[in-house]
């Protein structure tokens, strides 16, 4: 099965979808993370409505039933956004450090080693 999730590049919300079955209604996990399930009450997807907590599947299973074989889509769907936040995260920091002016005590010594 296939994970998919948004990802543009200012990533703020994200879906995770497991498996290819049709959601039938939603359930709130808390305020930042729904899941959807479908007509045998097993997890469809999950939308993160913020990514700056990323919900653990142990945390989503605790209030939903999820596949046996989509326990791993899960998982690694949440592990990915989680990367992509992470990226994102060191992309803008590279930015910052790339447009600082270089220290005064460094001279003709100071190389800037991150490359954007």
């Amino acid at each position: 099965m296939n994970t998919q999730e948004t990802k543009p590049f200012d990533i703020e919300t994200a879906y995770i979808k497991v498996n290819n079955n049709y959601a039938e209604y939603s359930v709130a996990i808390n305020e930042n993370v729904i899941a959807e399930l479908d007509d045998e009450d097993m997890l469809v997807g999950v939308k993160l409505l913020s990514v700056k907590e990323i919900p653990s599947v142990e945390e989503i299973e605790s209030h939903v039933d999820i596949n046996w074989g989509d326990e791993e889509t899960l998982e690694r769907g949440l592990w990915r956004v989680g990367f992509c936040i992470r990226l994102q995260k060191a992309v803008a920091l590279a930015k910052e450090i790339n447009n600082s002016p270089p220290p005064n005590n460094a001279g003709e010594d100071f190389v800037n080693i991150i490359h954007v």
